[in-house]
């Protein structure tokens, strides 16, 4: 395995840029907070901007990559 999330924090969440045309059946578009942080991470990535990321908030969740990785941070203030 690659990633352990060893604390998981409070209201982390798998995200993506959410679902749109589903308005008229009720369906809310949900997805991240920061669509613009989203696809930035992922162009920076070299991945389709809607790839599902890691949205985390305070608490934070305590992540260690077994192996080695590449990844991103970004969004608003963040210690890290």
């Amino acid at each position: 395995m690659g990633i352990f999330i060893n604390n998981a924090g409070v209201l982390d969440t798998v995200q993506d840029l959410g679902r749109t045309g589903f308005r008229k059946y009720g369906i809310n578009p949900g997805g991240a907070m920061d669509r613009n942080s989203v696809r930035l991470i992922n162009i920076l990535l070299g991945n389709p901007e809607n790839e599902s990321v890691l949205e985390m908030h305070f608490p934070a969740s305590q992540i260690v990559f077994e192996r080695t990785a590449v990844f991103a941070l970004g969004g608003a203030e963040f210690g890290a």
